[in-house]
Protein backbone atom coordinates (compact mmCIF):
# COMPACT_ATOMS: atom_id res chain seq x y z
CA UNK A 1 0.00 0.00 0.00
CA UNK A 2 1.26 3.57 -0.81
CA UNK A 3 -0.50 7.34 -0.61
CA UNK A 4 -3.85 6.58 -0.50
CA UNK A 5 -5.34 10.23 -1.06
CA UNK A 6 -3.77 12.54 -3.75
CA UNK A 7 -4.29 16.40 -4.28
CA UNK A 8 -3.41 17.94 -7.21
CA UNK A 9 -4.21 21.50 -8.66
CA UNK A 10 -6.13 22.40 -11.78
CA UNK A 11 -5.97 25.65 -12.68
CA UNK A 12 -5.35 25.99 -16.39
CA UNK A 13 -3.93 24.20 -19.36
CA UNK A 14 -0.11 24.47 -17.88
CA UNK A 15 -1.58 22.10 -15.05
CA UNK A 16 -2.57 19.56 -17.51
CA UNK A 17 0.78 17.63 -17.11
CA UNK A 18 0.22 17.44 -13.44
CA UNK A 19 -3.36 16.57 -13.25
CA UNK A 20 -2.37 13.55 -15.97
CA UNK A 21 0.51 12.20 -13.53
CA UNK A 22 -1.57 12.50 -10.61
CA UNK A 23 -4.01 10.07 -12.53
CA UNK A 24 -1.90 7.67 -13.69
CA UNK A 25 -0.30 7.29 -9.99
CA UNK A 26 -4.36 6.85 -8.59
CA UNK A 27 -4.34 3.99 -11.06
CA UNK A 28 -1.21 2.81 -10.24
CA UNK A 29 -1.33 3.36 -6.22
CA UNK A 30 -5.76 2.71 -6.45
CA UNK A 31 -5.65 5.69 -4.63
CA UNK A 32 -8.35 9.07 -4.57
CA UNK A 33 -7.14 11.68 -6.05
CA UNK A 34 -9.05 15.10 -5.15
CA UNK A 35 -8.50 17.54 -8.54
CA UNK A 36 -8.63 20.90 -6.92
CA UNK A 37 -10.05 23.96 -9.22
CA UNK A 38 -10.20 27.41 -7.20
CA UNK A 39 -12.30 29.75 -8.51
CA UNK A 40 -11.47 33.72 -7.33
CA UNK A 41 -14.07 35.98 -5.86
CA UNK A 42 -14.78 38.70 -8.80
CA UNK A 43 -16.30 41.25 -6.34
CA UNK A 44 -12.78 41.39 -4.92
CA UNK A 45 -11.27 42.51 -8.53
CA UNK A 46 -14.30 44.66 -9.30
CA UNK A 47 -13.75 46.84 -5.79
CA UNK A 48 -9.95 47.26 -7.25
CA UNK A 49 -11.50 49.41 -10.03
CA UNK A 50 -12.27 52.52 -7.36
CA UNK A 51 -14.96 54.84 -7.60
CA UNK A 52 -16.94 56.02 -10.82
CA UNK A 53 -18.95 53.12 -11.61
CA UNK A 54 -22.11 52.73 -10.52
CA UNK A 55 -23.63 49.59 -8.95
CA UNK A 56 -25.28 48.57 -11.96
CA UNK A 57 -21.91 48.37 -13.97
CA UNK A 58 -20.05 47.05 -11.37
CA UNK A 59 -23.03 44.22 -10.94
CA UNK A 60 -22.59 43.61 -15.16
CA UNK A 61 -18.78 43.28 -14.44
CA UNK A 62 -18.92 40.83 -11.69
CA UNK A 63 -21.94 38.97 -13.78
CA UNK A 64 -19.64 38.88 -16.98
CA UNK A 65 -16.76 37.78 -14.80
CA UNK A 66 -18.59 34.65 -13.26
CA UNK A 67 -20.05 33.53 -16.87
CA UNK A 68 -16.48 33.53 -17.77
CA UNK A 69 -15.17 32.19 -15.06
CA UNK A 70 -17.59 29.09 -15.06
CA UNK A 71 -17.09 28.50 -19.07
CA UNK A 72 -13.54 27.97 -17.88
CA UNK A 73 -14.38 25.87 -15.09
CA UNK A 74 -16.41 23.91 -17.01
CA UNK A 75 -13.65 23.13 -20.09
CA UNK A 76 -11.14 21.96 -17.71
CA UNK A 77 -13.83 19.39 -16.06
CA UNK A 78 -14.96 18.05 -19.38
CA UNK A 79 -10.57 17.66 -19.78
CA UNK A 80 -10.55 16.13 -16.13
CA UNK A 81 -13.70 13.58 -17.40
CA UNK A 82 -11.73 12.77 -20.62
CA UNK A 83 -8.33 12.48 -18.72
CA UNK A 84 -9.96 10.42 -15.83
CA UNK A 85 -11.38 7.74 -18.62
CA UNK A 86 -8.33 7.56 -20.34
CA UNK A 87 -6.42 6.05 -17.35
CA UNK A 88 -9.74 3.85 -15.86
CA UNK A 89 -10.03 6.02 -13.06
CA UNK A 90 -13.83 6.34 -11.87
CA UNK A 91 -14.26 10.22 -12.19
CA UNK A 92 -16.74 11.92 -9.90
CA UNK A 93 -18.46 15.54 -9.02
CA UNK A 94 -17.64 17.07 -5.69
CA UNK A 95 -20.66 15.97 -3.67
CA UNK A 96 -19.70 12.66 -3.90
CA UNK A 97 -18.06 10.48 -1.45
CA UNK A 98 -15.75 7.95 -2.93
CA UNK A 99 -14.96 4.52 -1.24
CA UNK A 100 -11.20 4.23 -1.27
CA UNK A 101 -11.57 0.27 -2.92
CA UNK A 102 -10.51 1.47 -6.44
CA UNK A 103 -9.13 3.96 -8.42
CA UNK A 104 -10.98 7.52 -7.99
CA UNK A 105 -10.98 11.06 -8.71
CA UNK A 106 -13.10 13.89 -7.62
CA UNK A 107 -13.54 17.34 -8.99
CA UNK A 108 -13.58 19.60 -5.92
CA UNK A 109 -14.20 23.70 -6.49
CA UNK A 110 -14.15 26.54 -4.14
CA UNK A 111 -13.83 29.66 -4.53
CA UNK A 112 -10.43 30.86 -2.19
CA UNK A 113 -7.18 31.80 -3.14
CA UNK A 114 -5.28 29.04 -4.30
CA UNK A 115 -2.36 29.40 -1.99
CA UNK A 116 -4.61 29.05 0.98
CA UNK A 117 -6.43 26.72 -0.47
CA UNK A 118 -3.92 24.03 -1.67
CA UNK A 119 -2.40 24.66 2.38
CA UNK A 120 -5.73 23.64 3.89
CA UNK A 121 -6.04 20.96 1.68
CA UNK A 122 -2.66 19.64 2.60
CA UNK A 123 -4.29 18.44 5.85
CA UNK A 124 -6.39 15.64 4.50
CA UNK A 125 -4.26 14.65 1.44
CA UNK A 126 -1.06 12.02 1.89
CA UNK A 127 0.48 13.81 -1.30
CA UNK A 128 -0.14 17.16 -2.92
CA UNK A 129 1.24 16.95 -6.96
CA UNK A 130 2.59 19.85 -9.23
CA UNK A 131 4.12 20.59 -12.08
CA UNK A 132 7.10 22.52 -11.61
CA UNK A 133 7.29 24.80 -14.62
CA UNK A 134 3.44 25.53 -14.37
CA UNK A 135 3.77 26.93 -10.45
CA UNK A 136 5.72 29.69 -11.84
CA UNK A 137 2.76 31.75 -13.53
CA UNK A 138 0.11 30.19 -11.08
CA UNK A 139 -1.53 32.35 -8.12
CA UNK A 140 0.22 30.58 -5.61
CA UNK A 141 3.79 30.57 -4.07
CA UNK A 142 5.32 26.94 -4.02
CA UNK A 143 7.81 28.15 -0.98
CA UNK A 144 4.63 29.02 0.94
CA UNK A 145 2.40 25.79 -0.10
CA UNK A 146 5.66 23.50 1.04
CA UNK A 147 6.64 25.52 4.01
CA UNK A 148 2.90 25.87 5.46
CA UNK A 149 1.63 22.84 4.07
CA UNK A 150 1.10 19.51 6.42
CA UNK A 151 2.62 16.84 3.28
CA UNK A 152 4.76 16.97 0.72
CA UNK A 153 4.62 18.01 -2.73
CA UNK A 154 5.52 16.20 -5.44
CA UNK A 155 7.03 18.34 -7.74
CA UNK A 156 7.14 17.13 -11.53
CA UNK A 157 9.88 18.44 -13.71
CA UNK A 158 8.27 19.98 -17.37
CA UNK A 159 7.10 17.75 -20.04
CA UNK A 160 7.19 14.47 -17.59
CA UNK A 161 6.13 11.54 -18.83
CA UNK A 162 4.36 9.26 -15.59
CA UNK A 163 6.12 6.24 -14.78
CA UNK A 164 5.90 3.00 -12.87
CA UNK A 165 8.20 4.38 -9.27
CA UNK A 166 10.70 1.25 -8.64
CA UNK A 167 13.87 3.20 -7.84
CA UNK A 168 14.01 6.09 -5.17
CA UNK A 169 16.71 8.41 -3.81
CA UNK A 170 16.84 9.94 -0.01
CA UNK A 171 18.66 13.09 0.41
CA UNK A 172 19.93 13.02 3.54
CA UNK A 173 21.56 15.35 6.27
CA UNK A 174 19.97 14.80 9.42
CA UNK A 175 17.75 17.62 9.30
CA UNK A 176 14.22 18.27 10.52
CA UNK A 177 13.08 18.83 6.68
CA UNK A 178 15.01 15.91 5.74
CA UNK A 179 13.49 13.79 8.45
CA UNK A 180 10.11 14.87 7.61
CA UNK A 181 10.07 14.52 3.89
CA UNK A 182 11.69 10.66 4.39
CA UNK A 183 9.03 9.96 7.31
CA UNK A 184 5.87 11.33 5.38
CA UNK A 185 7.29 9.14 1.81
CA UNK A 186 7.48 5.78 3.61
CA UNK A 187 4.75 4.43 2.21
CA UNK A 188 6.06 5.16 -1.30
CA UNK A 189 9.26 4.11 -0.07
CA UNK A 190 7.97 0.71 1.21
CA UNK A 191 7.08 -0.21 -2.41
CA UNK A 192 10.26 0.54 -3.82
CA UNK A 193 12.87 -1.78 -5.49
CA UNK A 194 16.09 0.02 -4.32
CA UNK A 195 16.72 2.67 -2.19
CA UNK A 196 19.58 4.74 -1.90
CA UNK A 197 20.24 7.27 0.68
CA UNK A 198 22.68 10.07 -0.58
CA UNK A 199 24.79 11.80 1.71
CA UNK A 200 27.60 14.52 2.59
CA UNK A 201 30.45 11.81 4.13
CA UNK A 202 32.64 14.71 5.49
CA UNK A 203 29.55 16.49 7.02
CA UNK A 204 26.87 13.54 8.86
CA UNK A 205 28.84 10.90 11.46
CA UNK A 206 28.81 7.51 10.65
CA UNK A 207 26.67 6.73 13.50
CA UNK A 208 23.49 8.95 12.22
CA UNK A 209 23.74 7.29 8.97
CA UNK A 210 23.47 3.96 10.67
CA UNK A 211 20.62 5.05 12.40
CA UNK A 212 18.48 6.12 9.65
CA UNK A 213 19.54 2.56 7.34
CA UNK A 214 18.14 1.01 10.59
CA UNK A 215 15.03 3.04 11.06
CA UNK A 216 14.73 2.34 7.46
CA UNK A 217 14.97 -1.44 7.94
CA UNK A 218 12.50 -1.32 11.06
CA UNK A 219 10.06 -0.07 8.21
CA UNK A 220 10.88 -3.21 5.94
CA UNK A 221 13.23 -0.94 3.30
CA UNK A 222 16.64 -2.05 2.79
CA UNK A 223 19.44 0.81 1.70
CA UNK A 224 21.74 1.31 -0.02
CA UNK A 225 24.49 4.32 0.67
CA UNK A 226 26.00 7.18 -1.54
CA UNK A 227 28.01 10.08 -1.12
CA UNK A 228 29.31 13.11 -2.37
CA UNK A 229 32.36 15.40 -2.16
CA UNK A 230 33.53 19.09 -1.85
CA UNK A 231 33.81 19.07 -5.75
CA UNK A 232 31.46 21.61 -7.93
CA UNK A 233 28.33 21.93 -7.76
CA UNK A 234 26.78 20.25 -4.51
CA UNK A 235 23.29 20.00 -6.32
CA UNK A 236 24.56 18.78 -9.59
CA UNK A 237 26.72 16.25 -7.45
CA UNK A 238 23.62 14.92 -5.96
CA UNK A 239 21.28 15.08 -8.87
CA UNK A 240 23.79 12.94 -10.73
CA UNK A 241 24.42 10.27 -8.12
CA UNK A 242 20.18 9.80 -8.18
CA UNK A 243 20.40 10.15 -11.98
CA UNK A 244 23.23 7.35 -11.92
CA UNK A 245 20.98 4.94 -9.68
CA UNK A 246 18.32 5.39 -11.52
CA UNK A 247 16.19 7.02 -9.28
CA UNK A 248 12.43 7.81 -10.80
CA UNK A 249 11.90 10.28 -7.56
CA UNK A 250 14.26 11.63 -5.65
CA UNK A 251 13.23 12.72 -1.19
CA UNK A 252 14.61 15.88 0.22
CA UNK A 253 13.93 18.68 2.74
CA UNK A 254 13.23 21.83 1.18
CA UNK A 255 14.38 25.35 2.00
CA UNK A 256 15.98 24.76 5.54
CA UNK A 257 18.02 27.65 7.00
CA UNK A 258 20.41 25.80 9.37
CA UNK A 259 23.98 25.43 9.12
CA UNK A 260 25.07 22.66 6.38
CA UNK A 261 21.16 22.25 5.59
CA UNK A 262 21.32 25.80 4.19
CA UNK A 263 23.86 24.22 2.30
CA UNK A 264 22.47 20.91 1.24
CA UNK A 265 18.81 21.60 1.12
CA UNK A 266 18.49 25.87 -0.17
CA UNK A 267 20.38 26.29 -2.95
CA UNK A 268 20.13 23.01 -3.63
CA UNK A 269 16.34 22.63 -3.80
CA UNK A 270 16.42 25.46 -6.02
CA UNK A 271 18.72 23.52 -8.24
CA UNK A 272 16.79 20.80 -7.99
CA UNK A 273 13.59 22.79 -8.63
CA UNK A 274 15.19 24.36 -12.09
CA UNK A 275 17.14 21.26 -13.00
CA UNK A 276 15.73 18.09 -12.14
CA UNK A 277 14.08 15.82 -14.85
CA UNK A 278 13.36 13.67 -11.93
CA UNK A 279 10.44 14.69 -9.54
CA UNK A 280 10.86 15.65 -5.95
CA UNK A 281 9.16 14.75 -3.04
CA UNK A 282 9.48 17.95 -0.77
CA UNK A 283 8.79 18.84 3.03
CA UNK A 284 9.73 21.36 5.25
Amino acid sequence: MTFRSLLTFYENDTDQNAMNAALFYAAEWQAHLDVLHVVRDVSIDTQELGLGISLAGIEAIEETEEESLNAHANKLFESFIRQAASYNVEAMAGNATPDFSTASARWVMYQSHPEAELVRQSHTHDLLILCAEAQKNADYDLRVVIGQGAKPVMLLPKAYTPTPMTHASILWNNSMEATLAMSLSLPLLQNMQAVQVITDEDKLREDQLQQLLEYLRAHGIEASTEHVDDQGSLGEQLYRKAESFGSHVIVMGAFSKKNFAERLMGGVTQHMVEHSNIPLILAH
